[in-house]
């Protein structure tokens, strides 16, 4: 039985609190928090918006590397998230003028 992606964030969401609370001194905890809710707003915005199935959940996964390469060193330095930022701050600025 497939697993819906509200309930994979919900338990990784449930997860990383019961982690965070086992270890307090990783500061990472609370980001990582803040990581796994903003993954599943992009979901559901995405999902609103037509996106489904394989092809929704494959950028998800796409997406999470390329933080993950950028945040890790796998990119060069700042390679991935200026490019994402300045993406959406143009798509926010269109949208601000409709």
């Amino acid at each position: 039985m497939p697993i819906s992606w509200n309930e994979i964030r919900q338990n990784a969401i449930h997860f990383s609190r019961e982690w965070a609370e086992e270890h307090r001194e990783d500061a990472e905890a609370d980001t990582n928090i803040k990581a796994v809710e903003i993954l599943g707003d992009l979901h559901d915005v995405l999902a609103d918006g037509g996106y489904e199935g394989h092809d929704l959940e494959r950028f998800l996964v796409r997406v999470l590397f390329c933080l993950f390469a950028d945040d890790t060193g796998l990119f060069e330095p700042d390679a991935f998230k200026p490019k994402f930022q300045r993406h959406f701050e143009r798509s926010a600025c269109a949208t601000a003028s409709v």
